[in-house]
């Protein structure tokens, strides 16, 4: 992570007030995303970001400038071509107004990371974490009734990110959003949320506590995902190091193998393990079906994705509507749009501030990102991007709060 540039801050008096902005930050990221305008995404968290960054005029990060002049020029120039196209228009250019979100989350965040400190920060994503489960679980049994009440004010978010239909109740049953009007990009992003806080609280068992927001949210990529990281990787990565962690990991193992022996139901009632008992019907199933057709589409295009992308915004409308759902692949479509190199801008636009090249958490983030991608949009939704950035600044706030457990900055 390049260093912060040497501009002080003008308005030191107002750092007491900064815990305050980072809360209502937190509530934009996780309760009120955004709205639709004619079917184009309006995050708050852009305004929010473009109001702080008025406001306090926070340092910048020395390589910012340098990072996200090369990702919005080559986006900029791609999306010039798709817009000039026979099929293009100015909804070809969308993509340019996320990066823009990027860069003033990145910025805003990075302040209030900065002033705030691990404590606060770890404790504050913490508090945000258990607020989401706990609301999870009162969806999940509809405790009082509780969907009753919920149901208008998600199904009002739902319909802001295109996921209403997660809200029936036979999906809450199964599988509960939280605030997030989709229970996958819940389980998704409080996963990040609460491994972000266990690093930065230097209390990494606490990553485990992840796995209920992702098996109540049916988040099944990210399930996958945390099995192959916190188990089969991390446990003997850190073996030496924190003995406690690996036993944390092989408990964790032998608890979830008795608790589903002694309660069978929990495997029929709960989407993540219900959606897994019968491969051939998991095979079968749409999301499959919808994404195998997707990347077999995608193979035919494979001129767009070794070289600059070229599919317009109506064109893969167009693919969609014959396909009868959409094509739940961003790396298929944003690769298909603005090449491969265009995703891998993307990514590096969300990730750039906490990769550090020997650090295991780092590495593990560009797994969670590219997975991810196969088959949800992670990089591009104005929903969950965010959680990544707040991952990754967890990792630079661990990196100079305790220099000497990380590797050298790039």
């Amino acid at each position: 992570m390049p260093a912060v540039s040497s501009t002080p801050d003008r308005y030191p008096e107002q750092r007491d007030a900064k815990p305050v902005f980072f809360l209502i930050l937190l509530v934009i990221l996780t309760c009120v995303q955004g709205i639709r305008v004619s079917d184009v995404p309006v995050p708050f968290a852009l305004f929010f970001g473009i109001f702080y960054l008025f406001l306090f005029r926070p340092p910048i990060p020395a390589a910012a400038p340098r990072v996200y002049a090369i990702v919005i020029s080559y986006l900029l120039l791609v999306s010039t071509v798709n817009a000039l196209r026979e099929t293009g228009g100015v909804r070809d250019f969308l993509y340019i107004g996320i990066c823009l979100t990027n860069i003033a989350v990145t910025i805003t965040l990075f302040d209030l990371f900065r002033d705030l400190g691990a404590r606060k920060v770890g404790i504050a994503l913490m508090v945000v974490a258990l607020f989401e489960v706990t609301l999870q679980i009162l969806e999940f049994f509809d405790v009082g009734g509780f969907n009753g009440f919920m149901a208008p004010v998600l199904r009002f978010w739902a319909a802001q990110t295109n996921s209403e239909a997660f809200l029936s109740p036979e999906q809450f049953a199964t599988r509960a959003p939280g605030t997030f009007g989709a229970s996958t990009g819940a389980g998704m992003a409080l996963y990040l949320v609460v491994r972000g806080a266990a690093i930065v609280l230097r209390r990494r068992s606490m990553i485990y506590l992840s796995i209920i927001p992702i098996i109540i949210g049916g988040a099944r990529n990210a399930l996958v995902i945390f099995l192959l990281w916190e188990i089969f990787i991390q446990v003997p990565l850190y073996w030496r190091r924190n003995s406690a962690l690996a036993v944390t990991g092989l408990l964790l193992i032998f608890t979830a193998t008795i608790t589903l022996l002694a309660f069978p139901r929990l495997i029929t009632g709960v989407f993540i393990f219900n959606s897994l008992t019968s491969p051939t019907r998991f095979a079968e199933g749409v999301s499959v079906v919808n994404r195998l057709r997707s990347f077999q589409w995608a193979l035919q295009h494979w001129q767009q994705v070794a070289t600059f992308g070229g599919l317009t915004s109506a064109e893969l409308a167009d693919r969609i509507s014959w396909q009868g759902g959409g094509v739940d692949s961003e790396l298929v479509l944003r690769s298909l749009q603005f090449g491969f190199t265009g995703f891998l801008c993307l990514l590096a636009s969300n990730i750039w501030t906490g990769f550090f090249w020997r650090n295991p958490d780092s590495w593990f983030i560009v797994v969670f990102a590219i997975i991810s991608s196969l088959t949800n949009a992670m990089l591009t939704n104005f929903v969950l991007f965010p959680f990544i950035i707040i991952y990754c600044l967890c990792l630079y706030l661990d990196q100079i709060e305790s220099p000497r457990r990380m590797p050298p900055q790039n």
